[in-house]
């Protein structure tokens, strides 16, 4: 829907008729959202707010709400657009690496379930009336037999619980730690600084080419509420601008940053060219977080497969060995 809504806007249609166009089409077996949106804008309400209350991604609003004030509405909409149809491919992606894998984890644990329910009592049986005991490495894969269903059975709980007790505790915090949160996490920091560089240096680079100064920018930031976390590093610069620090040493003290942001703004600053750093940095960190994704997706079929590959060798190890070392010893 945003992407069109930048394309009709593109084609000269108004907003009001933009939005019922695909309220029409998109919301046929609701026509109460249809009136709900229409008499917002007749009341003067903001595109950002309308969107948030239809449950759009926060970030999407937030798009919005800057291209409220600087002017790019529908370019803005075709980028957010485009944004949202990336991240749901990247779902995607994921999802079908994911299926296969998932579907292996799962009869790898039906057959430990099975081998420890059925076959490896009857080999301990038969171990036993002949007086064998298994020892060394077949001892070890026998007892990692026995006991991995109830280990994976465990860590499920244990790491399903632990998520949504970290997401229930992060939910309920300040913005400010909630982006100290992120830092600590070792696969979400590098994604977490990138993407946060990218959103606010594109949208600083338009708002500056609108012809905003930078304090005007940074209140703008300041009373937006769809996104709090930019209101509160906002707040943060503002207050150490006032101090006499300059932009870039401000931004190099924040950890929320890319580490090559501030030596950006500097260069930005001494040419004269701030606004087309700001927003070349921002496709640059843009690229460099989609490769990071692509990578990422790239390692985890593998990864699990390694998993499924070294469990069935267990396994297999776990049967065998004990029955050569019997053989042996007879």
């Amino acid at each position: 829907m945003i992407y069109r809504l930048g394309v009709m806007l593109n084609e000269g249609f108004n907003l009001a008729d933009s939005l019922e166009f695909l309220f029409l089409n998109l919301y046929k077996q609701d026509q109460t959202i249809l009136q709900l949106a229409t008499l917002q804008l007749k009341n003067g309400a903001p595109l950002s707010q309308i969107l948030k209350q239809l449950e759009f991604p926060s970030m999407v609003c937030l798009q919005v709400y800057f291209a409220e004030r600087h002017g790019k509405l529908a370019d803005t909409l075709l980028y957010a657009g485009n944004q949202l149809r990336k991240g749901n491919q990247h779902k995607e992606k994921l999802l079908k690496l994911l299926q296969y894998p998932a579907f292996l984890l799962f009869i790898l644990f039906i057959i430990l379930f099975i081998l420890n329910q059925w076959i490896l009592p009857r080999f301990e049986i038969l171990y036993s009336s002949i007086g064998f005991t298994a020892k060394g490495s077949a001892h070890f894969f026998m007892t990692f037999l026995q006991t991995a269903p109830s280990l994976i059975f465990f860590f499920t709980i244990f790491g399903t619980t632990a998520l949504l007790l970290f997401l229930a505790y992060y939910s309920k915090q300040s913005p400010e730690k909630k982006g100290k949160l992120l830092l600590k996490l070792p696969f979400v920091r590098d994604y977490f600084t990138l993407y946060f560089t990218q959103v606010f240096s594109k949208e600083f680079s338009q708002l500056l080419a609108t012809g905003f100064a930078v304090n005007e920018i940074l209140q703008i930031f300041n009373k937006q509420t769809v996104y709090p976390f930019f209101a509160y590093i906002a707040d943060e610069i503002n207050q150490e601008l006032k101090l006499g620090s300059s932009f870039a040493d401000v931004i190099s003290g924040l950890p929320f940053f890319d580490s090559h942001f501030a030596t950006m703004i500097r260069h930005g600053e001494k040419c004269g060219h701030l606004e087309q750093e700001l927003k070349f940095f921002s496709e640059f960190c843009e690229q460099t977080l989609e490769k990071k994704i692509r990578k990422g997706l790239a390692i985890v079929q593998p990864a699990i497969f390694i998993l499924v590959g070294l469990s069935v060798i267990s396994i297999y190890l776990s049967v065998m060995l004990p029955v050569f070392q019997m053989i042996e010893s007879m």
